[in-house]
């Protein structure tokens, strides 16, 4: 049961407390579940002491995936549910005109087409979030790009890119490409293929130059972007998050992907508490200190004093 203070904080109304019990109920070993483990178990019996594993063997192992399915199945529903009603609660305390769908992410050509990560052959991508925060708007999703390679032997698979990519607003208008990403590994800061050819820029903070690496295809609108403070805010995001952060300047648009090896907004267990919140503003927040940091509500990178 759901802590009244979350229910009054969140104002969930009785059909939405409803639909979670429910929910989380069917996650539950029912009667039925019982049922078909018993049968496998005594078909595993018959098929040990009638010595004819051939028949009863395939049974066995078609009623236990039969459970695991619906289980899988069910907690992906309750995680769902979760996610339509308090997620999108939380998303509509702090931000404005959301629009949530927690199945559905970027597509795979669009993060292709940004050019900020070098592509591979796996995609995933949910929890896409429209919004708007003190009259920034933007757009979130979790992506995971994968390179699955095999010699026939073996299969291999290497994380591209696993985190949040978040796409602003930009009050100031560009005319350039330009990235920024952490100097560190040979799939994270390869520079991929672009229709416009880029070139390296560096800095006068040489920390800055050591930590991240700048292309652009026009230099001096890269210095112009580029500020001091954007500059140290990046390097504290690094240490903040420890992880990489690759930033992109594209059709009048801030490019922000977190490359930290998580999911957001998921519900790693059927309790929801006050820590659970807290989990979720946290991730919020993420979103809130970027727009706040950088001063997207006030003409970004304007004169600084």
């Amino acid at each position: 049961m759901i802590n009244s203070k979350i229910i009054k904080a969140l104002s969930l109304s009785e059909t939405q407390l409803q639909t979670m019990n429910e929910a989380k109920e069917a996650t539950k070993f029912d009667r039925k579940d019982f049922i078909l483990l018993g049968l496998a178990v005594l078909s595993l019996f018959l098929g040990f002491f009638g010595n004819i594993f051939l028949v009863f063997i395939p049974v066995a192992i078609v009623l236990v995936v039969i459970v695991i399915v619906r289980m899988i199945n069910a907690n992906r529903k309750y995680q769902l549910v979760l996610k339509d009603i308090i997620v999108l609660k939380m998303f509509e305390k702090n931000f404005d005109h959301v629009q949530y769908q927690p199945t559905k992410g970027f597509t795979e050509e669009f993060i292709e087409s940004t050019q900020l990560i070098v592509d591979g052959n796996r995609f995933y991508s949910n929890d896409h979030l429209t919004a708007s925060y003190k009259g920034v708007g933007f757009m979130q999703a979790d992506v995971h790009v994968q390179q699955v390679t095999s010699d026939g032997d073996s299969t291999t698979t290497t994380d591209i890119f696993k985190g949040r990519w978040l796409v602003l607003d930009f009050f100031k208008e560009f005319s350039g490409i330009h990235q920024v990403r952490k100097n560190h590994g040979f799939f994270k800061n390869r520079k991929p293929l672009f229709s416009r050819k880029l070139k390296r820029v560096e800095f006068e903070d040489a920390y800055f130059n050591e930590e991240f690496t700048c292309y652009t295809d026009n230099e001096q609108e890269a210095f112009y972007l580029m500020t001091p403070r954007l500059m140290q805010h990046l390097l504290d995001y690094q240490e903040q998050y420890n992880c990489e952060i690759i930033i992109g300047f594209l059709n009048n648009k801030l490019h922000v992907a977190i490359n930290d090896n998580t999911n957001a907004f998921e519900f790693r267990r059927k309790e929801i508490n006050q820590d659970t919140l807290n989990t979720i503003q946290a991730e919020i927040d993420v979103i809130k200190q970027i727009v706040d940091d950088l001063n997207l509500d006030n003409e970004l990178y304007k004169a600084e004093v």
